[in-house]
């Protein structure tokens, strides 16, 4: 029923007159409004009082720009509501006052799922204007909303497919059609002309499938001036699941309490963001920062913080991309997002505590990469992983997609922990890279104290990392060993016959001995003497010395005898240095020698299980510089 009344009517329409109206909409809703009316004119202000308008009475807005359905809710409003003249200097409509909306549920015609509900949302002191357009509120107060968000097994974002139904199919379309000819290219050979005229239809359904404006921009079209003092919001509840990855992956956000504030479609302000909420009921979220909420692609700076999030509930992820499941962990997040005219730079720091990996899934043979040998090397001496992962790019770049880069850059990261396993084990002990590479010097199996001290910190650095194991190499490198070590059995026969008397017999006093001079010093005849015994001893026989050469020139006899005594000379020391080759098996045991030692300086007093270290004779043995280096593995 309608009830209207009017006072102090005349014929003068210029006057205004008193009015009050009262009705009932839709059998349901009570509406009341006082004021005045200028006939003339159409000039109208009257205070109203609307209460319980069905929510579901809006529907028909909604018809052909959204696929969403209301099913309930009430809205209350009371205020000022006023009509002005066209071409006047008041807007041709305005309303001050409250509106409150009340028990609101949607849902989601495809998926025939909630979508978006709340239990109140407060509008405070709400001011709109048409012609000019404007905008403001006081305050919102979001009491109680919920969120469902859902990626579809076609990887189509529910939000998207609502607000834009037309548009998600569209995209869909063209990505189904471009993998159709992805497939078809892939089946069989085709000519050049045929691939070329495959892209180029592939390109067309892209360009009819493009997306409206970006939300930031869309909102700039409507040119209305927007102010919103504050939101804060109360106990909200956002419900996230992907049924893209098998089996489905679910979580949710709970208790999502705080505020926005400082709301406006002024480029130049910033609205400040702070929310805080659980991921379970143990897992605290922190939203902060500052963005310009209708232009967000010129400026935004917002971090997220996830804390003690149990990394088991990832195993659809895990599962998919590492091919196990996940056995226990915990996950804390920081990231941070800075967009400056379109352009992103982004910050995620990721802190993973005491990851396990379970049971291998049916993934298994896809996912390519060694995580468990990864997840060992990156774990500190607490079992945590931390992990830097910056990324950049432009909005305006089509292909600029944050989650494949995200993924991109973390493979790359396990990637080079396992591909430099020891610049990996540099966050547990400094000189960790240089511990890979053991020096030795030619001939000699003793360690330098330096490369003693890192292979004790590398062992307790193995110690709790019961998923890795030590290659140790056992070898020489021939050219370089064979020399030293045949220099030292050369020197060494020197020293032997130095040390024996006339007719091969030993010197009876050893300190005599010990006090021998040095060979070089010694007179040409005894240098004769001491090399034809290291010849008697390496060769078993006597030397047989060449003929001496004829004498060149005017020498005196003198002078000859001593040219063919250094003849001579150079001749034994030849002979004999040319049978002086190391002992047989004295490679062999070099090499052995040099990695026991490299062994018990990595075991002793480190706590590593001797059962975890490998001496092979497959690893890598090679020359550097003077020296013979030693590559250790972990595996």
């Amino acid at each position: 029923p309608l009830e209207a009344t009017a006072r102090n009517v005349s014929l003068d329409l210029a006057r205004a007159l008193p009015v009050e109206v009262a009705a009932t909409i839709n059998g349901a809703a009570r509406f009341s409004a006082t004021g005045e009316v200028v006939p003339d004119t159409g000039a109208l202000a009257v205070d109203l009082d609307l209460a319980g308008l069905a929510a579901h009475d809006l529907q028909p807005y909604l018809a052909g720009t959204t696929d969403l359905s209301i099913e309930r809710g009430t809205i209350d409003a009371k205020g000022r509501f006023t009509m002005a003249p066209p071409d006047g200097k008041e807007p041709e409509l305005r309303f001050a006052g409250d509106v409150t909306i009340a028990g609101f549920g949607s849902t989601d015609n495809a998926l025939e799922q909630d979508f978006l509900k709340f239990d109140r949302v407060e509008l405070g002191r709400l001011r709109f204007a048409l012609a000019p357009d404007a905008l403001s509120i006081d305050r919102v107060r979001v009491v109680e909303p919920f969120a469902r968000v859902i990626v579809s097994s076609d990887q189509v974002l529910n939000v998207a497919a609502v607000f834009d139904p037309a548009g998600t199919a569209a995209a869909l379309a063209a990505r189904k059609a471009e993998a159709a000819a992805k497939a078809a290219e892939a089946s069989r050979k085709k000519t050049r002309a045929e691939v070329r005229a495959e892209k180029k239809a592939a390109a067309a359904a892209k360009a009819r499938a493009k997306a409206p404006p970006e939300p930031a921009e869309a909102l700039r079209e409507t040119g209305m001036p927007i102010r919103i003092r504050e939101v804060s919001v109360v106990r909200g509840t956002m419900d996230f699941a992907d049924f893209s990855v098998q089996p489905n992956f679910a979580a949710a956000i709970q208790g999502l309490g705080g505020s926005i504030t400082g709301l406006s479609s002024d480029p130049n302000s910033r609205a400040t963001v702070a929310l805080e909420g659980n991921v379970g009921e143990f897992s605290p979220v922190h939203i902060e920062g500052t963005t310009q909420p209708f232009a967000f692609d010129r400026y935004t700076d917002i971090g997220l913080r996830f804390e003690n999030m149990s990394l088991p509930v990832f195993n659809p992820y895990s599962g998919k991309f590492a091919g196990y499941n996940i056995a226990k962990g915990k996950l804390t997040t920081d990231l941070r997002y800075r967009i400056d005219a379109r352009r992103l730079e982004a910050q995620h720091r990721i802190r993973i505590d005491q990851l396990e990996w379970g049971e291998a899934t049916a993934a298994r043979g896809e996912a390519t990469l060694p995580v468990k040998f990864a997840t060992s090397l990156l774990k500190d001496a607490d079992g945590v992983i931390t992990l830097d992962v910056p990324v950049s790019g432009t909005l305006d770049d089509p292909s600029f997609r944050l989650g494949p880069i995200i993924w991109q850059v973390i493979k790359n990261v396990l990637t080079k922990a396992v591909t430099a396993p020891f610049r990996a084990l540099g966050a547990l002990f400094k000189g960790a890279e240089e511990a890979q590479f053991v020096d030795f010097a030619a001939g000699d199996a003793a360690l330098d104290p330096t490369a003693a001290g890192r292979l004790a910190e590398l062992g307790k650095s193995l110690a709790s990392k019961a998923d890795l194991r030590l290659d140790i190499p056992i070898g020489v490198e021939p050219a370089l060993d064979g020399e030293a070590l045949a220099q030292a059995r050369y020197l060494r026969g020197l020293e032997e016959a130095m040390r024996a008397g006339s007719g091969g017999k030993r010197r009876r006093d050893a300190d005599d001995a010990a006090r021998a001079p040095a060979f070089d010093t010694l007179e040409p005849e005894r240098r004769l003497e001491v090399l034809t015994t290291l010849y008697r001893q390496l060769s078993g026989a006597d030397p047989e010395l060449p003929e001496p050469a004829t004498p060149t020139g005017d020498l005196s006899r003198k002078e000859r005898k001593a040219q063919e005594l250094q003849a001579s000379l150079a001749w034994l020391e030849a002979e004999c240095r040319k049978r002086a080759l190391p002992l047989p098996g004295e490679l062999e045991r070099l090499g052995q020698q040099r990695g026991e030692a490299i062994q018990s300086a990595v075991l002793t007093g480190s706590g590593m299980p001797p059962e975890r270290v490998f001496l092979t004779r497959s690893g890598k043995v090679t020359a550097n510089a003077s020296q013979v280096r030693f590559e250790l593995e972990v595996k």
